[in-house]
This record gives C-alpha cells, structure tokens and sequence, in this order.
C-alpha cells in the first residue's frame, strides 16, 4: 500500500503573474483563465497562502498598476503634451475651461514663465 497522500496535487499559483494581471486590471475571471484555475482556487489559495480574501490583494495590487499609469500620464504631460497638460490640470487643481463667476481680471491666470530667468541673470 502506498503512503502518499491521496487525492489531487495541490494547484500552485504564480502570485508574480497575478499581481501582474492585477495592476493592468484584469477581473478575476480573467487572471483564473489566465492561469487555468478555477476563481474559487484563487479565492481558496488567496486565503491559505496570503492570509487575505482575493479582494483586498486585489484592492493592494491594483494600486500599483494605478501609480504606474499615473507616472507614465505625468511624463507625458511634462514633455509637453497639451492635451494631457489640461486634462491633469482640470483633475489634480481643479481648474476648468471657464474662470470663476465675477473674475474679470485674467491676467492673474497666466504666468510669463521667462520673467524669473530674466532676473536671474
């Protein structure tokens, strides 16, 4: 009689590939056909292997993926891209296509950006 265990092989999950999938997004039916499991194996595995329910190392490594896409707008709109550059703008300062009610004098608006240097030199 044989002494090994009974029953299925335990189904290993490549946790490098998931947080992978994660920060693009991908659902969870998505990273199971991905990895050929079923969704309750990564729910099951999650809980054994992380100590968490799949949804908050989903939540966690979902925001790697956000602070990555983040950084790439960011590089972009720095190198000058205007659409990006007012897109941001409206997002992260709250501005918007029309001044505030009563503001007449728009010339607050606009910085000239060269007058520092000039007084530099």
């Amino acid at each position: 009689m044989s002494e090994g265990k009974l029953g299925r092989n335990k189904i290993e999950i490549d946790w490098e590939m998931v947080e992978k999938l994660c920060a693009i997004h991908c659902t969870k039916a998505e990273i199971a056909d991905v990895l050929e499991v079923s969704e309750d194996t990564i729910d099951r595995r999650c809980r054994e292997e992380h100590d968490c329910t799949f949804a908050v190392y989903y939540k966690k490594h979902i925001s790697n993926g956000k602070v990555s896409l983040r950084r790439q707008q960011f590089k972009t709109a720095m190198k000058g891209n205007p659409t990006l550059l007012v897109w941001l703008g409206k997002q992260m300062l709250g501005q918007t296509d029309q001044p505030h009610e009563g503001d007449t004098d728009l010339e607050k608006y606009f910085v000239d950006s060269r007058k520092g240097e000039d007084e530099s030199k």
